[in-house]
């Protein structure tokens, strides 16, 4: 199939690549701006993940912990969800808290760092808050010992299983 060259078709494509331009162009102004506010100490010591994204790619980063030591990138990835057992986690966060810390990563690491992640959701210590699909990724948080909600196991957490709702249907309220 042919595409016929006219003055149509290239005004839309110098149309597309101008939005193009702006878009990138207010991309690197809020960059900059970003930046400006961590130099000026305004960002406090938490180092943004500037990564484009929803949801957990957005929010910042954990402060650094120099003083853990794992050896491999599995008991790292454990290690870190667990300590922040609060956060949430993607992939691409994930590898932006490792870069930050400097661990030793391979030179494509994504795929060993999402292997680890969802091996640790099938281990059920981590659960999915959102299952990914396209170019949205999963979000997993960790499944704490203490869960946030009273008498609740970590796999009824990782079930989604809320025991004090349960009880409630079955028991008559006594008013």
């Amino acid at each position: 199939m042919a595409i016929q060259l006219t003055k149509a078709v290239v005004d839309r494509f110098e149309k597309a690549a101008k939005d193009r331009y702006e878009r990138d162009m207010e991309a690197v102004r809020g960059m900059r701006a970003l930046l400006e506010r961590y130099d000026s100490g305004e960002l406090g010591e938490e180092l943004c993940n500037a990564i484009s994204g929803h949801g957990a790619e957005t929010m910042p980063l954990p402060p650094l912990d120099a003083t853990s030591a794992s050896q491999s990138l599995a008991s790292k990835v454990a290690e870190v969800c667990e300590e922040y057992a609060h956060e949430q986690w993607t992939t691409r966060r994930m590898l932006a808290y490792l870069r930050q810390v400097d661990f030793p990563l391979s030179q494509k690491p994504e795929g060993s760092v999402s292997a680890c992640l969802g091996n640790l959701a099938r281990e059920k210590k981590l659960r999915i808050v959102r299952k990914g699909a396209g170019s949205t990724p999963s979000v997993y948080q960790w499944i704490s010992a203490d869960p946030t909600t009273p008498g609740q196991s970590a796999a009824e957490q990782a079930e989604g299983i809320d025991p004090l709702e349960e009880a409630s249907d079955e028991s008559p309220k006594s008013q």
